[in-house]
């Protein structure tokens, strides 16, 4: 049996977290005199019947009176103000991606990037100083061996046109990091990406090294990628995954860690990441109760000091190597 004293409240702490819809919740964490702890949270109501106690809200502009603090809100901020803007759309339907992230229909490539980098300004950031964008291509979807075929239309073009048209985004944008954007046989091209957009943007691969160390090592030898991409399930066990990480690390290779599409509990994703020093968390939108977990469990970790060196946060882009 435990003794009384043992049951007394040792510690009380609350958060802000985000419900499964995106809006800000409160957390309370309390820990009793024996070590025991437990954790609830109250999300807000969607409607509040007669009679029902009503939560107590902050007020104000932000997420329409609903928050309860002020802390990682950019991104849920730049969120609904880009929902906002494509509702405004003529006949548009704003859908959920299995990421948590906002579709339209008929909005793609480069119109979708112009959409974020308004929501960012039109949000009240500074666009590339505050908030930044990073651009997950994959195009081993669209084109191999050197040929790309891109848009309803079917225009075709290559290697050289794709680095070109990078190198439009980048000049235009306030975009930080690329991901996959050549495809998977294009050790060369993505060498010549890499040396071109310099110190300032990371150029990640993910899809050719599918957590395998010895394809890191090659990235390295031939300067074809700044960064990694690694999502737990790509090899068979995390041990490799991690070797493909250390290989990375050891090579000056940046590390982005991501959650697989149909994830239904990643919020240990956010645990794993700051083990392993990952220096970008793709934990996916905040439009789907799996991902909000992922960014629930990371101001968790922070919030205990266990990310207090930033083990999360994007690496300065000076780090960046071989520009």
């Amino acid at each position: 049996m435990i003794a009384d004293h043992d049951t007394r409240i040792a510690a009380v702490r609350g958060r802000r977290l985000w419900d499964s819809r995106g809006q800000p919740a409160v957390e309370v964490e309390v820990r009793l005199q024996c070590g025991a702890t437990g954790r609830a949270t109250a999300p807000s109501a969607a409607l509040v019947a007669p009679g029902e106690a009503h939560d107590l809200r902050d007020g104000g502009a932000a997420f329409g009176g609903r928050d309860v603090a002020a802390a990682l809100d950019w991104s849920a901020v730049v969120t609904r103000t880009l929902a906002a803007m494509l509702s405004d759309r003529a006949g548009a339907a704003v859908q959920t991606t299995p990421r948590g992230g906002l579709r339209v229909g008929g909005l793609g490539g480069v119109e979708a990037i112009e959409a974020a980098a308004r929501a960012v300004e039109r949000a009240g950031f500074a666009a590339g100083e505050e908030m930044a964008l990073a651009v997950e291509v994959r195009a081993w979807r669209f084109g191999r061996q050197g040929r790309y075929r891109m848009g309803d239309d079917g225009r075709e073009t290559d290697t050289h046109g794709m680095i070109a048209r990078y190198l439009g985004w980048l000049g235009r944008y306030p975009i930080v990091s690329l991901v996959d954007p050549l495809g998977i046989d294009e050790i060369a091209g993505m060498a010549a990406l890499v040396a071109a957009a310099g110190r300032s943007v990371e150029v990640a691969v993910g899809d050719a090294v599918t957590g395998d160390a010895r394809r890191v090592r090659r990235l390295a030898d031939e300067r074809a990628a700044s960064g990694i991409v690694v999502k737990p399930g790509q090899a068979a066990t995390l041990t490799e995954l991690g070797a493909a990480v250390a290989e990375g690390r050891a090579v000056g290779l940046g590390t982005v860690m991501a959650a697989r599409t149909g994830v239904t509990d990643g919020g240990w994703l956010a645990h794993l990441a700051v083990a392993w020093g990952a220096g970008q968390l793709a934990a996916g939108g905040l439009a789907r109760g799996e991902r909000t977990g992922i960014w629930n469990d990371l101001l968790r970790v922070s919030d205990r000091g266990a990310g207090a060196h930033g083990g999360c946060a994007m690496r300065p882009r000076s780090e960046f190597p071989w520009a």
